[in-house]
């Protein structure tokens, strides 16, 4: 069974990690969030514990060990960031540090803002000193799909870093590298030592879809597959509740420069891909906008957040997946 629990990143404008939240809340409000859902896990915002004292950690400590959750710190990269957060990782009692790899969004290697080679010339030089760290600190580092790195691109970043990396499975993002996510998860199954329950609905386009954010298990993610999948291999995952970006992600997959960076293996899930991104679609019709695509007040957005995690509850306590 899967440990489900909060994830900071689908709160972002509630959280004030993006937007101006009219009262942004902090780690103890959003552990307030986990116990009240029936937690069994918890994702901070490397920042948010960070501002704690000495003190509120102990005493965060103490409340998720009495309420049996595991707690996750999500970290910045390069290396001297992430090394930053093991006391605070080890005080707190968690032992997996989650990040992502680099800032390609939307599977879109051949975006001119970015060097995609040296991106990856640097993550494979890093690695392996990285995963000594992570080893001396007695921690694991959880590298995520983070709309960038396909599977085969992770678990050889995974095997460089050694025994202490493994990956964090965002489940929506297989769809922004044309991936099918049931295979992306048999691949990277035995590698997974953290879990991002993501949900999309795709609004498809000339070039391919726009990948817009829902509550969890009303898209096309075929979560109780890859849920059984992921338990048959590691049962007792963390799995944090993430709600996509606030700007959709379109993925212009028809589009023959968006393949540029991308090596043998991609392309050959685009059919199952779109079949999947074809579950409970928007139509071509429907505003597919987002409240902050759209222009709305923060407080709107925070409005919008906190409905799309009640709902994103909801369907997870339907599934089992959360203490009623």
């Amino acid at each position: 069974m899967l440990r489900v629990g909060p994830n900071p990143y689908g709160l972002t404008y509630t959280l004030g990690i993006q937007g101006q939240s009219p009262a942004p809340r902090d780690a103890l409000w959003f552990t307030n969030l986990a116990e009240e859902m029936g937690a069994a896990s918890i994702e901070f915002h490397y920042h948010h514990v960070a501002a704690l004292s000495d003190a509120q950690i102990e005493q965060l400590k103490g409340r998720l060990t009495r309420a049996e959750i595991q707690p996750v710190i999500s970290g910045p990269w390069p290396i001297d960031c992430l090394a930053q957060g093991f006391d605070l990782a080890i005080r707190l009692g968690v032992k997996v540090i989650r990040t992502h790899l680099s800032p390609v969004l939307s599977g879109d290697r051949s975006d001119n803002a970015f060097d995609w080679n040296e991106i990856v010339k640097k993550i494979r030089t890093e690695m392996p000193l990285l995963g000594r760290k992570f080893a001396d600190a007695g921690l694991t580092l959880a590298i995520e799909d983070h709309q960038d790195f396909g599977s085969w691109d992770l678990l050889e970043f995974a095997e460089l870093g050694g025994a202490s990396v493994g990956i964090c499975f965002d489940t929506g993002n297989p769809l922004a590298v044309a991936e099918d996510p049931i295979a992306f998860a048999h691949r990277v199954a035995d590698k997974v030592r953290h879990v991002h329950l993501k949900d999309y609905r795709a609004h498809f386009t000339a070039e391919g879809y726009r990948l817009v954010r829902c509550p969890i298990g009303d898209g096309a993610v075929p979560l109780a597959e890859i849920a059984e999948i992921l338990n048959a291999r590691q049962p007792g995952l963390t799995a944090t509740l993430e709600p996509g970006a606030h700007f959709a992600r379109h993925i212009r997959l028809r589009s023959p420069d968006w393949w540029n960076g991308y090596d043998l293996n991609a392309g050959l899930e685009v059919d199952t891909c779109l079949q999947t991104a074809m579950r409970n679609c928007l139509p071509e019709s429907d505003d597919w906008r987002t409240p902050v695509e759209r222009g709305e007040p923060d407080a709107a957005v925070c409005q919008y957040e906190r409905l799309q995690m009640e709902r994103s509850v909801e369907n997870m306590k339907k599934l089992g997946w959360l203490r009623k």
